[in-house]
């Protein structure tokens, strides 16, 4: 393979240090190619974060520039290739990613190169790992902000592995917390997200949302989430119906209601939701006469 060496100094960080990020591209994964990757992506992380931690400054949109002049989103994207099966290394891309993805032309082209392959594969590969998991989620959130990049999140499994690790770390209230949020996201826009509207249907994510419903009935935050993804996916996709009816939808939903009914948003959430699985429904209006 030829060798490729990606390597500059570019204007650092607030306090105006000078620093290179460099990388080769070719060679075998050895020990001493692992270092270079990490040190490279920790570099890369860290110059992100110093530009979005000053939007307001001007120098930050050049050093931004300059920034991808350097380490093109393409160099960047094969880095993750090369480093993802290794725990500290995916983490770091991730991080990497999130920040990217909160430009969207940047977001849509990671999408395009074919980093979201690359993130949903560090969630099945560390999958029984909970920082790399929490890193993988917040870049996915961060990419959903894309239509297509919620598309590509769909096409390339990742409604089953953010079931999985919500599985996987299910006593984990702020994983849950993230995991409905991203969900939630990658079945917005109705007709748009129909297949990620199905995949939802056909797999455990209807089971992992009562279950973490009723894991922390107490947590406000956590039901309001839970309430409001339900009603997305069955609102656009009444095929949903009949199946988060036989999870236990309804009854969670009222007893959550009955918990909650002093908070105004917990209200909106839970009846819009009640409303969208017993519209057009009669199997559902029978369950929810019998549940309430």
């Amino acid at each position: 393979e030829e060798n490729e060496d990606y390597s500059s100094s570019v204007d650092g960080d607030s306090v105006g240090e000078e620093s290179d990020i460099s990388l080769s591209l070719g060679g075998v994964e050895d020990l001493d190619f692992l270092n270079e990757l990490l040190v490279f992506v920790r570099a890369l992380r860290t110059r992100w974060e110093s530009i979005h931690n000053r939007l307001d400054d001007r120098k930050a949109s050049v050093e931004r520039c300059k920034l991808l002049e350097t380490v093109p989103v393409e160099i960047f994207v094969r880095a993750m290739q090369r480093g993802f099966n290794f725990p500290s290394i995916a983490e770091e891309c991730c991080r990497v990613v999130a920040l990217m993805s909160k430009d969207q032309a940047l977001s849509s082209l990671i999408g395009r190169l074919n980093g979201i392959q690359v993130v949903v594969e560090i969630c099945v590969q560390h999958a029984a790992n909970l920082p790399v998991a929490l890193a993988a989620i917040g870049a996915l959130a961060e990419l959903c902000r894309d239509q297509e990049n919620r598309n590509l999140i769909g096409d390339f499994e990742g409604i089953d592995a953010v079931a999985n690790l919500m599985s996987q770390f299910e006593g984990d209230k702020a994983f849950q917390i993230r995991s409905v949020e991203l969900l939630r996201e990658l079945s917005r826009c109705g007709p748009k997200s129909r297949a990620n509207l199905a995949r939802v249907g056909s797999t455990s994510v209807l089971s992992l949302l009562m279950s973490a419903m009723q894991r922390f009935p107490s947590d406000l935050q956590l039901q309001n989430v839970a309430a409001q993804a339900l009603g997305v996916f069955v609102e656009s996709f009444p095929a949903n119906q009949n199946q988060a009816r036989r999870v236990g939808a309804l009854s969670h939903l009222v007893s959550s209601l009955t918990r909650h009914f002093h908070d105004p948003e917990l209200r909106v959430n839970a009846l819009w939701t009640l409303c969208a699985l017993t519209n057009e429904n009669d199997a559902n209006q029978a369950a929810l006469g019998l549940d309430g």
